[in-house]
């Protein structure tokens, strides 16, 4: 996994905040909701910028990517924006990895704040895309998001060493008619916001870490209204009254280390993706304003003590169906092959979209049990003798519906937590110290999410 080291200053009432679109383009066909959420932030007292114009049309995927990997390199360029906001989610992001994850040039290279010194002639888009991460080191900022961006939390972390933020995005969740429900917005502001002598009473106080992760006594069901029946139906107020299921330890014990994760399928596929996994970059800083040197590889374990958090969309094609218990099983069991399970210092598993009755539940539970914690007796605690610590093979046991690994790793393992595909959900800040006990019954944050 990346290992964010840059912690960004967080935001004040007055501060303006971009919102981009670098997955999903909803911009022009939901613009009640993303001039919701604009209103929104306006009435928090924060000034917005959209950064938006239509893709090239026809365009093959190189052009369109790079449309919107130049929308999200202004947003970071920009002086003015202190914080940035995925319009959605979507399934489109991967598309900018290859320029993303392109080796810095070889020559050293200088990034100003702002992009340029005021004489840049243009020059060519490609060129500047080149320097993105290093616009990104010099200019760092809040970036939320979640789902497909799971994709930019990973590529920013890695190659910009930026802590980002899994949380809200500013159509679907900032954009709900009538209002954002409530633990969403607090919670992200409340990650984001930095204490000022001039903060409105009207927003609520900055986190003071350690803290803990809050959890909602109710919940949404089903996706928001517009998003299901169109953009007609964009004034419909959903339902968020359903008793929400209370926290299960499925392996008890305590953990503390640094968090990172995203949404579960996405997360599967990004480990095979060089420059992401198994190696990071070290950057050299150099001389003069926003220099660095050249680049240098090193080793490291990937999610060695490592708190990793996941959450699941709904299946295929649907808004609110569940994601399927084989896929959930199969990217699991996908974890384990790829030994990302091997030495996390915790698991925690979001609410999943669609399972929403007793029987439903317990299914799912199983399942992860199953795949993760297959020793794990009734009471939490792990049963049998331990593998020896030289074998290294990993042991098939036969199942209900499936045979799955049986895994050496001993860590706690949550469910039901407030993230990602679910409403309301917390904000996330990932790659920060973070601890689990299930003594206690507490997930918490161990240092400030900004400065």
């Amino acid at each position: 996994m990346p290992h964010p080291d840059i912690t960004p200053p967080g935001i004040h009432p007055g501060d303006t905040i971009g919102i981009v679109s670098p997955s999903a383009r909803f911009n022009d066909k939901l613009p009640d909701a993303l001039n919701r959420s604009v209103a929104l932030l306006q009435s928090l007292g924060f000034r917005t910028k959209v950064f938006w114009t239509p893709d090239p049309s026809p365009s093959p995927i190189r052009t369109r990517a790079a449309h919107r990997l130049a929308e999200l390199r202004s947003a970071f360029a920009d002086r003015e924006v202190s914080a940035i906001v995925c319009s959605s989610g979507g399934s489109t992001a991967n598309e900018l990895l290859p320029e993303l994850l392109k080796p810095p040039r070889s020559r050293r290279h200088r990034c100003r704040r702002g992009g340029n010194d005021g004489n840049d002639d243009g020059g060519n888009e490609s060129e500047k895309d080149d320097d993105i991460m290093s616009v990104v080191r010099a200019n760092p900022k809040p970036f939320v998001g979640y789902s497909d961006i799971t994709v930019l939390h990973h590529a920013l972390a890695a190659r910009a060493g930026l802590r980002t933020f899994y949380g809200p995005t500013a159509i679907q969740e900032l954009g709900e008619a009538p209002e954002p429900l409530a633990l969403t917005l607090e919670s992200l502001l409340r990650t984001i916001l930095t204490p000022g002598p001039d903060q409105e009473s009207s927003l609520p106080p900055p986190y003071n870490a350690p803290y803990a992760l809050p959890r909602s006594p109710t919940y949404a069901p089903t996706a928001v209204p517009f998003l299901r029946l169109g953009p007609a139906t964009s004034t419909e107020a959903r339902d968020a009254s359903l008793p929400a299921p209370p926290w299960v330890w499925l392996r008890r014990g305590q953990a503390r280390g640094p968090l990172f994760g995203g949404c579960l399928p996405v997360l599967v596929r990004l480990q095979g993706v060089p420059g992401l996994q198994s190696r990071r970059w070290v950057w050299g800083r150099g001389g003069g304003n926003g220099s660095y040197e050249e680049e240098e590889e090193e080793d490291y374990d990937d999610w060695a003590g490592n708190i990793l958090f996941v959450e699941t969309p709904a299946a295929n094609g649907s808004l609110d169906a569940p994601y399927l218990l084989d896929r959930l099983r199969q990217n699991l069991v996908d974890l384990v092959a790829q030994k990302v399970l091997d030495g996390v210092g915790g698991l925690v598993v979001g609410r999943c979209v669609g399972y929403d009755d007793e029987r439903s539940r317990r299914a799912m539970e199983t399942v992860v049990k199953d795949v993760v914690c297959p020793d794990v007796g009734a009471d939490g605690w792990d049963r049998g003798r331990d593998r020896e610590d030289g074998d290294e093979t990993s042991g098939l046991e036969s199942g209900d519906v499936t045979r799955t690994p049986r895994r050496r790793a001993k860590f706690p393992v949550l469910l039901n937590v407030d993230i990602g595909h679910t409403g309301p959900m917390v904000t996330l800040p990932m790659g920060a110290l973070a601890s689990l006990d299930s003594e206690k019954d507490t997930f918490r944050i161990l240092e400030p999410p900004v400065l």
